[in-house]
């Protein structure tokens, strides 16, 4: 079983129930929750099998790994519009803050993708070189968010190790693009929209 955590919202919907239904278990003891500093509730994967093992409910969609994208940024925003695009097609998403935890975070979740926003061409090769030579992780492949205006680092960091670059600023439906052709494609997909 994979080791992850849903949201409320992204157990609700592999489930079948109402985002309501799986908060009133929540509130009656029933399944098992953390909450985040934010105040919304994470379920662990095991934790939300077992509620619905104990209720005859299948388990399929739980047991099965779903695509996962993990951000690295400093700010939540990103994070928070690609789990906003990504949750509609099933796919998850996580955040590290730092180069070290997207490391650990990529160990732990063999994510799909992993998501670097804005660093600077040496922190790209180096957490480009970290991810991907992580044992046990797989190639994630990895989307560069650029702040460079005139897009002239494009090359060096796809050199550094980047399957893609999206230039800032973006729109939401480029970031989605660029991501679902990554995780839709092979290692060294271009990203639409740049």
């Amino acid at each position: 079983m994979p080791d992850r955590y849903l949201s409320t919202g992204e157990l609700a919907k592999l489930c079948h129930m109402t985002k309501h239904t799986v908060l009133a278990a929540i509130a009656s003891g029933k399944l098992a929750a953390s909450t985040t500093p934010g105040g919304h509730h994470r379920i662990h994967a095991r934790d939300a099998v077992r509620f619905l093992r104990m209720h005859g409910l299948p388990t399929d969609a739980l047991e099965s790994r779903p695509q996962t994208v993990l951000v690295m940024s400093r700010e939540d925003v990103v994070q928070q519009l690609l789990q906003s695009v990504l949750s509609a097609e099933a796919i998850a998403t996580e955040r590290a803050h730092s180069g070290f935890e997207a490391g650990m975070l990529t160990e732990r979740l063999r994510p799909e993708v992993v998501v670097l926003d804005a660093p600077t061409v040496a922190e790209a090769e180096a957490v480009g070189r970290g991810l991907k030579g992580a044992s046990g992780t797989g190639r994630p492949r990895l989307l560069v968010l650029s702040s460079s205006e005139d897009g002239r680092d494009e090359a060096a960091l796809l050199a550094a190790g980047a399957d893609a670059v999206l230039r800032k600023p973006f729109n939401v439906e480029a970031l989605r693009r660029a991501t679902m052709s990554l995780l839709a494609a092979g290692v060294g997909a271009a990203a639409g929209g740049r």
